[in-house]
């Protein structure tokens, strides 16, 4: 499972895996309408990640933690201004 703070956020977005990743992956980070914008490498053995939001767009946000073992986390996120 993964943790997403703060939310919403204005600044750095934070997210924390409860253990080790056991494996490389990916962050995906769609927009409102389901475009991607951002993507990520995760590398194994890091429990998290944080990105700044500073620049981007004021709305809700949708992640996807795609792992190589095959797990995948989904979640969402929100952007202030």
């Amino acid at each position: 499972a993964f943790n997403v703070y703060p939310n919403p956020a204005d600044g750095i977005v934070n997210i924390q895996a409860n253990q080790a990743l056991a494996g490389d992956g990916e962050l995906q980070i769609y927009d409102i309408y389901g475009r991607l914008t951002v993507r990520m490498p995760l590398i194994n053995n890091t429990n998290g990640l944080g990105f700044d939001v500073t620049a981007w767009t004021a709305g809700q946000y949708a992640y996807k933690i795609i792992l190589s073992n095959g797990y995948t986390s989904i979640g969402k996120f929100i952007v202030v201004k």
